[in-house]
């Protein structure tokens, strides 16, 4: 198969560059991208071995469907995800030319092979995982760097929460010669703390000057450049009123950090507890302290009942939170299909699931669904920029024919229009940051703005 231009484009930039991140908008062709990129560097003998670090499930699903359609060389695949350690350990030991792991695997790959690093090679899929500098996926991974002549970041989601995300994800890249040697280094330089010491906001200009910093290894690619003739998608804000008794529940928790149940009480022992206590009473349960569940309102459920109705015989894929979320969905709803059933992508694909389930973060990166249909579903908004924009994208993707419509359940006056306000203000920074990289296909030079 032959890459379309705006994928070709992308392939030459990253070749000309040992180590650069390619931030592409979900649908674009980021995975055939890179295999083709590999392969040509297979073939001028410019690598030796590639590992390839992606989120569990698109190393089960995506990886291999795509290396199956687009390798058109022949190159041996291990697959270490998914079996038992002993398994795993053999297969590590074989050195195939291509290793696909999930990134909870980094440690353990790394623990194995030490100083004799095989990989020369090192393509992070999702490299929005390896955000925080405190992980021990980063610290571990970080290690390889001296022993990896190539490195390859994909992701359409590098500021998920703030400009703090950047930091380690462009250090694997150039250890620490644009935005610092440490992250400190790097608050320090453009970021002012509060009081507390806590939350950090840039300086004045200082977006300005790191977006200039990183246009030469990071490169932005929106669907608006690729010409991929994709349908409308519509965000619908469907907000719904809670009962009296379960607004007067809600109001006493946030106010007293506390509801009393005589099978235990619902106690919320700080303001992060507290806010995931409120997320789970908007959408009409909460677990108390023996991990019961008390159910407030079926307010939601009545919600998803109008958008079924709205929308006769058209399959729905469906975002919760809570376990108490899927119960009541199940209740509700006993056709629902979870994600996790063996063979539900395949049959949702084939139209033959009415609604499929799926937490965010089971579902937020690189699964194909846009063949079983067009109108999905968020139970629960999420916090995170990166799961809501990766979820969203599951339905409206190169191949989908219908125009797509996703709809947010809202309580009103709750913690969920504060969660729609915290992905609307994070996704206008990053925004501002995909601009200042955005690539100009039809050009040699990056347009800035």
């Amino acid at each position: 198969m032959k890459l379309r231009d705006y994928q070709q484009y992308c392939k030459d930039w990253l070749h000309q560059r040992p180590k650069a991140a390619l931030w592409a908008d979900m649908g674009t062709g980021k995975t055939a991208t890179t295999i083709k990129l590999i392969e040509d560097l297979f073939c001028e003998f410019s690598t030796g071995r590639v590992l390839i670090i992606a989120p569990k499930r698109v190393c089960e699903m995506t990886w291999p469907q795509e290396l199956q359609q687009w390798l058109s060389v022949d190159l041996s695949v291990a697959h270490l995800y998914g079996c038992e350690k002993q398994e795993r350990e053999r297969r590590t030991k074989q050195l195939t030319d291509i290793t696909i792991i999930n990134r909870e695997l980094v440690l353990a790959l790394t623990d194995h092979w030490g100083k004799r690093w095989p990989y020369d090679t090192v393509v992070i899929d999702e490299s929005s995982s390896f955000k925080s500098a405190s992980s021990k996926r980063f610290k571990t991974l970080r290690k390889t760097i001296p022993m990896t002549d190539r490195m390859i970041q994909l992701t359409g989601t590098p500021t998920s929460t703030s400009l703090l995300d950047l930091w380690s994800q462009v250090y694997l890249l150039d250890q620490g010669q644009r935005l610092g040697k440490t992250m400190g280094a790097y608050k320090r330089r453009w970021f002012e703390a509060d009081y507390m010491g806590y939350n950090w906001t840039p300086k004045e200009g200082a977006e300005e000057e790191i977006f200039a910093l990183l246009g030469d290894i990071c490169l932005h690619l929106d669907t608006a450049d690729c010409n991929l003739d994709l349908p409308e998608r519509t965000i619908n804000e469907v907000y719904v009123q809670l009962p009296p008794a379960a607004r007067r529940a809600y109001q006493q928790l946030e106010r007293d950090y506390l509801l009393e149940y005589e099978r235990g009480d619902v106690v919320a022992s700080s303001a992060g507890v507290l806010s995931g206590k409120l997320a789970q009473a908007a959408n009409g349960a909460v677990y108390n302290e023996h991990k019961d569940v008390e159910y407030l309102h079926t307010a939601k459920i009545e919600a998803l009942q109008e958008i079924v109705d709205r929308h006769p015989g058209q399959p729905i894929l469906l975002a919760y939170e809570y376990q108490h979320d899927l119960a009541a969905i199940k209740q509700a709803f006993p056709h629902v299909v979870t994600i996790d059933v063996p063979d539900a992508v395949n049959r949702w694909n084939a139209g033959q699931i009415q609604m499929l389930a799926c937490h965010p973060a089971s579902a937020g990166h690189g699964l194909n669904l846009q063949f079983g249909g067009w109108v999905s579903v968020w139970y629960s908004i999420t916090w995170s920029l990166e799961l809501f924009q990766q979820f969203n994208k599951r339905l409206h993707r190169s191949g989908q024919k219908h125009n797509v419509i996703v709809h947010l359940l809202l309580a009103k006056d709750t913690v969920d229009e504060t969660k729609l306000l915290n992905i609307e203000n994070n996704g206008l920074t990053q925004r501002q940051l995909l601009d200042a990289v955005k690539a100009n296909i039809d050009g040699e030079s990056r347009e800035r703005r």
